[in-house]
């Protein structure tokens, strides 16, 4: 599978995670919209750091060695 392929599919799988996280956020916060989007973007941040770091920091790093 070439490169574009691979980062479209990482881009995709991000996406609907993003969005899983936005609608499990809003439920947490008893279905108010402004409060589960803080909790949303707390936690965006925190899935987001991870995943750049599992995708691409550390693959790229081991490769620079």
């Amino acid at each position: 599978m070439n490169d574009y392929r691979k980062a479209l599919l990482r881009s995709a799988l991000a996406a609907v995670i993003f969005f899983l996280i936005w609608i499990g956020s809003v439920f947490f916060a008893g279905g108010h919209l402004l409060n589960g989007a803080v909790i949303g973007v707390v936690a965006s941040a925190v899935f987001g750091t991870g995943y750049y770091l599992l995708m691409y920091y550390i693959p790229t790093r081991d490769r620079r060695r």
